[in-house]
């Protein structure tokens, strides 16, 4: 009697057919998506580096509410991940290559839809959004804010820096069009694009302050440079104008700065400038550094000067105190070559906003 030679073997369990090459399959698709979780504390670096910056608790309350508006219609959006998901993988699994193509038609149609919609309603509707120099969309406005050292000076109530913040806040308020912010200390840094998004402008002027910049110095010439590369991401038939707030001081080569000025002219870019201090210069008030065992209203640091108030100040590489005086006549000769307007202090920066163009 024959018996079947293979009829003592067993057939090996079903869990364990092909074990490694399961695996390996799952690996190919959970690869990515383990690489994209793996970037979600980046996103959380890039948020504490930003608001580590803003000097108002507000504005992290802000921030928080813009985040969570944003969560909440991100993962609103979730079906059409899920959904195009499972769709496909069904498609794929009975071998309908046609389906699956039209399943990512679906989704694209979908989600594209839904962008230019979310798109139209932050600008205000589906019109053409074109507009002209009389509805304010013609114009295109870039400040130029002044974050060296020398705007913590007080010659001016309560300070430089706090005249300038008032005044930006006050431009933004009025300026029609689109506006971006540039400021600048030994570099120049752009903060924000040209937008029409004014609470996000005035979040950004409300945060220079000298002790965010990454380089000491004063180049004004950086700040304008800064200010054309923004502008000519604008519109070509635009009416584009720079304003600078500024004492004025420039560390640079003045010809490289006279080079910029007229690279602003010879684009009818018009610079107005607003003189923030006074000729008679203050000295330069520094952070007083915190030690173990002091306390934070610097008691027991000595005056830089002479006994005092106990406030340290700015010094030159010889150990001098730093007076720092408005540039009156720099900030002149910059408007007037493009063909600006100049103003000093907040009466006269008042008078200038007046005649720069209103939304």
């Amino acid at each position: 009697m024959e018996t079947d030679a293979g009829a003592g073997k067993k057939a090996p369990p079903l869990g364990a057919v092909d074990s490694a090459g399961w695996n390996r399959r799952v690996l190919r698709l959970a690869g990515p998506i383990i690489l994209a979780n793996m970037s979600v504390p980046l996103l959380g670096i890039v948020d504490t580096g930003v608001m580590g910056h803003l000097d108002q608790p507000y504005y992290i309350g802000a921030v928080a509410i813009g985040a969570l508006l944003f969560s909440y219609i991100y993962w609103g959006f979730g079906f059409l991940r899920m959904s195009t998901t499972a769709l496909t993988a069904q498609a794929s699994g009975a071998g309908d290559d046609s389906e699956v193509r039209a399943s990512l038609a679906r989704a694209l149609i979908l989600a594209v839809g839904a962008g230019l919609l979310a798109v139209a309603l932050v600008r205000g509707g589906f019109g053409d959004g074109g507009g002209s120099a009389d509805d304010g969309m013609g114009f295109e406005t870039v400040l130029v804010l002044d974050a060296s050292n020398s705007m913590l000076a007080e010659d001016v109530e309560p300070s430089r820096l706090r005249l300038e913040q008032l005044l930006a806040r006050r431009l933004i308020g009025q300026l029609a069009g689109r506006i971006g912010i540039v400021y600048f200390a030994g570099s120049g840094y752009v903060l924000s694009p040209l937008t029409e998004d004014r609470a996000a402008t005035l979040m950004f002027a409300a945060a220079v302050h000298p002790t965010h910049v990454g380089r000491g110095g004063t180049s004004l010439v950086d700040g304008l440079e800064q200010a054309l590369v923004v502008l000519a991401g604008g519109r070509s038939d635009a009416v584009r104008s720079i304003v600078l707030l500024s004492d004025g001081e420039n560390t640079v080569d003045e010809e490289r700065l006279e080079s910029v000025v007229q690279r602003a002219r010879r684009a009818g870019i018009r610079v107005h400038t607003i003189g923030l201090g006074t000729t008679a210069g203050a000295r330069i008030p520094m952070p007083l550094p915190e030690r173990r065992g002091q306390q934070a209203t610097g008691s027991g640091v000595p005056d830089a000067v002479g006994p005092g108030d106990g406030r340290r100040w700015l010094r030159d590489g010889s150990g001098r105190v730093v007076v720092s005086a408005l540039d009156e006549q720099g900030l002149r000769r910059i408007a007037a070559e493009t063909g600006g307007l100049f103003a000093t202090g907040a009466p006269a920066g008042d008078a200038l906003l007046q005649r720069l163009p209103a939304a």
